[in-house]
């Protein structure tokens, strides 16, 4: 079972690990991102978006990111993934255009 230590400093979700942490030392990370871009199809891709939303082009972006070596968690990792499409927000007061 996970039991948090005293004494060290937790960054993320605890799980991902903790140590003692030296403010002195500059932070440092690696870094990869891979981004595929593709069109398909409107009527497909509508049925998977809010219908408070309103999709600006028939597009999916796909973004990976890896990111390594980082010292505020002690030389550890993380894989982030983020699968987005261009949409407009159509509120009774605000509009806005995002992912």
């Amino acid at each position: 079972m996970f039991k948090l230590e005293k004494g060290f400093t937790y960054s993320m979700p605890a799980h991902f690990g903790g140590g003692k942490f030296d403010q002195e030392v500059k932070l440092t990370q690696k870094a990869t991102t891979m981004v595929i871009s593709y069109e398909t199809e409107e009527k497909l891709l509508e049925n998977h978006i809010p219908e408070v939303f309103e999709l600006l082009a028939p597009e999916v972006q796909v973004i990976f990111s890896e990111f390594r070596e980082i010292n505020w968690m002690l030389g550890g990792h993380y894989n982030l993934i983020d699968v987005s499409v261009p949409v407009r927000f159509n509120g009774k007061k605000d509009e806005l255009d995002g992912k």
